[in-house]
């Protein structure tokens, strides 16, 4: 009986089970191959108003810096996804970072912040909703890391990488930083944004080099795959790193120890809460750091 049992379930449990046993490089492989989904084309007959899905109003939180958490289709896992509104300083050029299709009234209130000038689709897992911004939004530039430039194919024409616009480009208030320590296929930056405020301070921009998910509001699935932990880097995303302790000697010398590492005021992350504060920013990025050792 015993027997006969083993064997009806032998199917099931063979996969997981050489999944387990293979070396790190494969099971790397394969959870990349999953995330990123390159093979996966774009929904072309889903309009504007029918990709929208739930999402808050527009939040700010400076003077030039505003976001908009939405959703992720279901079924799946029910963490959120941040859109970032920022505004050149000194300027009406507004530039969009991980898109999410919005509600005819709340796209009306983003539009009187300024002029949709750069939409940056962040990696290749956070094109969604981009080729709906290129039909509402012909006139503004496209811009993508230029590791995720040939993930877009198919999905929106991109202008130009993130790399040529902005380097160097202290007058619009944007820098970009390359991770140190993450797979070569995992194509993000992160953004440092200049604040029009007295005290000239920052926010931190990521994807999903960091999550901040509550595990006390968080659903099963997000749990179970190692979401839900707090500000840090996800289980998944220190299993896809090439070498964790690089991506913590980054976060120290670059984020913690760094020149006016004092001035980040907040960290914005691409599902979660935003780190407000800038004794909760240091905080965050120690923890963060210290996981990782």
């Amino acid at each position: 009986m015993a027997l006969g049992i083993l064997v009806w379930l032998l199917p099931f449990l063979l996969p997981p089970l050489l999944l387990y046993a293979a070396p790190k490089k494969v099971k790397q492989s394969i959870l990349l191959k999953l995330l990123l989904n390159d093979d996966q084309k774009p929904n072309t007959s889903l309009t504007y108003e029918k990709a929208v899905l739930p999402h808050s109003e527009i939040r700010q939180l400076a003077e030039n810096l505003w976001i908009v958490s939405g959703s992720l289709p279901q079924p799946g896992p029910k963490f959120n996804r941040n859109m970032t509104i920022f505004r050149i300083p000194a300027s009406k050029q507004l530039v969009l970072h991980s898109v999410v299709c919005l509600k005819p009234e709340v796209r009306k209130k983003m539009e009187l912040l300024g002029e949709v000038t750069y939409v940056i689709v962040p990696s290749s897992m956070h094109r969604l909703d981009a080729p709906h911004y290129q039909s509402f939004y012909p006139e503004a530039k496209f811009l993508c890391p230029e590791a995720a430039l040939e993930k877009m194919n198919g999905w929106v024409n991109i202008h130009n990488t993130v790399e040529s616009v902005f380097h160097g480009a202290s007058n619009l208030g944007i820098h970009f930083q390359c991770v140190e320590g993450c797979h070569e296929k995992v194509n993000e930056l992160a953004y440092i944004l200049s604040l029009e405020n007295p005290e000239k301070s920052k926010a931190l921009l990521v994807t999903d080099l960091f999550f901040n998910i509550d595990p006390n509001k968080a659903d099963f699935v997000t749990k179970m795959i190692g979401s839900a932990n707090g500000f840090g880097v996800t289980a998944i995303g220190q299993y896809m790193a090439d070498n964790p302790l690089k991506i913590q000697r980054w976060i120290i010398d670059t984020l913690i120890n760094c020149p006016g590492k004092s001035l980040i005021d907040f960290i914005i992350v691409g599902h979660g809460e935003v780190i407000e504060g800038k004794q909760n920013v240091v905080n965050a990025l120690t923890k963060a750091a210290t996981s990782l050792s």
